[in-house]
């Protein structure tokens, strides 16, 4: 757990520094989640060792939104006459990022050639 926690910190520290020292309008956890992957995907045994780690930290991820929903309810009148434009931005930006984690999901599936992977994990959960 401890490793698998350096490992994705390095890996933000190393977007966050790319992303001052480059000047490009890409925030540093993007650069870093980018180098990750191409770590992965070049070191794929890295994957093993992260795998069970990081989905300890995914379950428990629900906790980092209390800031955000805290800062809202603190922002309440400043929110209060644009909240359709709010809840707008909230649903558009939703949808576009389920369509665009799915395009990108089916094309690694692709041209990783997994399919059979995901089939047979599709019948063990039903």
């Amino acid at each position: 757990m401890l490793l698998t926690l350096a490992i994705l910190c390095f890996f933000q520290a190393l977007g966050e520094l790319t992303s001052m020292l480059s000047g490009l309008p890409i925030p540093g956890p993007v650069m870093g989640m980018v180098f990750l992957v191409i770590v992965l995907w070049r070191i794929p045994r890295l994957l093993d060792q992260i795998t069970i780690p990081a989905e300890q930290l995914l379950r428990s991820m629900m906790i980092m939104f209390i800031p955000v929903c805290v800062g809202i309810m603190t922002s309440y009148t400043l929110l209060k006459g644009q909240w359709l434009a709010v809840v707008i931005a909230i649903a558009v930006s939703t949808i576009l990022a389920m369509v665009v984690g799915a395009l990108v999901m089916q094309w690694v599936v692709r041209v990783t050639g997994k399919r059979a992977a995901v089939a047979n994990r599709e019948k063990a959960d039903v």
